[in-house]
């Protein structure tokens, strides 16, 4: 069963165009950013103004299951962004940021 979440779509669209080949090419912006703040905002995007420990502490406290969970996904985060090659990483933050902007 696959659950559609359609806050989420930008996570298997890509921000640039398709080229004749299938390619994707990005807009090449002025600045890009380095890991630590596409971490930093990345962390802004999801946990706005909570300290992303203190969300799994909220959570652990409303149900230990579930805080167990949400320990599990916040470990998935900070290892996927260290996974992540800097352009892509860069593209990703710069995309997510860009939608905000439209809605």
């Amino acid at each position: 069963m696959t659950v559609r979440l359609p806050h989420l779509a930008w996570v298997a669209t890509p921000v640039g165009q398709r080229d004749k080949m299938g390619q994707v090419s990005y807009p090449q912006s002025a600045m890009s950013i380095s890991k630590a703040e596409a971490k930093q905002l990345l962390e802004r995007m999801i946990f706005d103004a909570t300290e992303p420990q203190d969300w799994v502490q909220d959570v652990w406290g409303l149900s230990p299951l579930m805080g167990d969970s949400a320990a599990k996904l916040l470990e998935a985060f900070y290892i996927l962004i260290d996974c992540c090659p800097d352009d892509q990483l860069d593209n990703l933050v710069k995309g997510l940021y860009r939608e905000q902007l439209e809605f």
